[in-house]
């Protein structure tokens, strides 16, 4: 049972906590998506901070008695937190990236719905891998990595250290680009497809002029663009969670 001289640690404590762990739920995917309500996130938020709190609570004391101490300790705890959302984020945008250049490539740019995840315009193919990536990080259990890394994240951003800008624009810079590196990763098939498909029907058109390939060329691109899709989306599901994951462990000491 609390008593009234324990009750300001115990506040200071648990709202330094739920800073960071709020503000990363506020952004990782599947649980910050627009389409999971404010309170649900809310009240996770809320649950976890009371399950890590025991965790967590020895980096925090002695509580600081100055207002500005503890001002400028709660902005360092949401930096935190929002850093590690975004880059989490980041991370799962490959997918979204990935998509639209298979959509592209097999004939699919122009079908396009509403992202039930964001509630934005973008193609189908976008959308499936969006949600896919979603649940195989839930199915998984990636998410349980992500709490980890969370707790684990104090080795690393202590509440007292101050934040390097130098290495913060380099695990962006590095997320961003690993990012990038992986949707071409992603659609590297499919931009290998679209060129010998591409080259073949032109070398058709050339030898037999009489035969209407622009007709031909769409179905074509479809329905061989899905087998191959069918094919090597339990690659994709690898390398994606492989890269979900190691963004995830950066936020963990080595």
């Amino acid at each position: 049972m609390l008593t009234v001289k324990l009750l300001p640690e115990f506040a200071f404590i648990f709202m330094m906590i739920f800073a960071r762990l709020g503000t990363v739920f506020m952004f990782i995917p599947a649980i910050g998506d627009k389409v999971i309500p404010a309170r649900i996130r809310l009240v996770l938020a809320l649950a976890t901070t009371f399950i890590v709190y025991p965790i967590l609570k020895p980096f925090y004391t002695p509580a600081p008695t100055e207002l500005m101490t503890v001002a400028s300790g709660l902005f360092h705890e949401l930096f935190i937190g929002f850093l590690m959302g975004m880059i989490i984020r980041l991370s799962s945008n490959a997918m979204q990236i990935g998509g639209v250049i298979i959509a592209q490539q097999i004939g699919l740019g122009f079908a396009s719905q509403v992202d039930p995840t964001q509630r934005e315009q973008s193609l189908v193919l976008t959308n499936f891998l969006v949600l896919f990536g979603a649940m195989i990080v839930l199915a998984t259990d990636t998410h349980h990595l992500a709490i980890e890394a969370i707790v684990n994240s104090y080795s690393v951003f202590q509440h007292k250290t101050s934040i390097i800008p130098e290495d913060v624009l380099k695990i962006t810079i590095m997320t961003i680009s690993e990012t990038f590196r992986l949707a071409v990763q992603i659609s590297a098939p499919f931009l290998v497809f679209g060129l010998v498909f591409n080259v073949g029907l032109a070398i058709v058109a050339r030898v037999m002029p009489q035969l209407q390939v622009f007709f031909l060329a769409m179905p074509l691109t479809i329905v061989l663009g899905f087998f191959l899709f069918a094919a090597i989306l339990g690659v994709i599901s690898e390398v994606y969670l492989d890269h979900i994951r190691a963004g995830i462990m950066r936020f963990t000491p080595q």
